[in-house]
């Protein structure tokens, strides 16, 4: 069943309130915290809010970029993820293959479920529009994630070209998370099991009303 994730970067009290309005939908499938309200609030505090006002939901912490270091510091990163009581964890690991698969041990050691992304929504991130990496590099980070056993990837939802070439080279059931809805302008959601929205929902004056509106839009069957 399709959900909405609730992207918190936005400052605590407004999260807090979001929460408070959102936390017992059955429509949300949880809150994704980053670096935002972590390197203002802490991480263990963050996730507990999470906990306490939406018990029922999941919490994904996304590093914005996760993964990108030297394949040692997946231990620590894993260990934080544990403590803290993250459920869910997203890895953009551009940093190599080394760093990916080390990142995915630790993680997996400690029963964190893993997030794998490898092309991001926004113009200019591939070699084909001017940036640095090609849809093969890109691919390469899907393959060796799948190889791996994850089956739970963030794809851009307005990339349909892209998606068919991660689906011919990852074998099994996929879940895909996309960011990119509402203040990005993506409203096509022919693929996507969780779509991520911010701004439409905690910038809304109704956050609940928010989250029916996107809900029928992009989740109802």
């Amino acid at each position: 069943m399709k959900k909405i994730i609730i992207s918190l970067d936005c400052p605590l009290q407004k999260a807090v309130k979001i929460m408070k309005q959102t936390g017992e939908m059955e429509q949300v499938y949880g809150y994704k915290i980053g670096f935002h309200l972590v390197f203002t609030f802490g991480l263990i505090r963050c996730v507990n809010e999470v906990k306490f006002r939406a018990p029922n939901k999941k919490v994904i912490y996304d590093h914005q970029k996760g993964g990108n270091d030297i394949p040692q510091m997946g231990m620590n990163f894993a260990s934080a993820m544990k403590m803290a009581g993250v459920d869910e964890a997203i890895l953009f690991p551009f940093a190599g293959p080394d760093s990916l698969d080390f990142w995915l041990k630790e993680l997996k050691k400690r029963n964190i479920e893993t997030i794998v992304g490898g092309k991001m929504t926004h113009q200019g991130f591939s070699k084909e529009e001017g940036g640095f990496f090609s849809d093969e590099d890109s691919l390469k980070i899907y393959k060796q994630a799948a190889d791996f056993g994850v089956n739970r990837f963030v794809l851009p939802p307005n990339k349909h070209d892209f998606y068919e070439k991660v689906s011919s080279h990852v074998e099994g059931n996929k879940i895909i998370y996309s960011p990119g809805f509402g203040a990005q302008g993506c409203e096509d959601n022919s693929y996507t099991d969780y779509p991520i929205i911010g701004r439409s929902i905690y910038n809304s004056e109704d956050p609940k009303e928010s989250v029916l509106e996107w809900y029928e839009k992009l989740c109802k069957e």
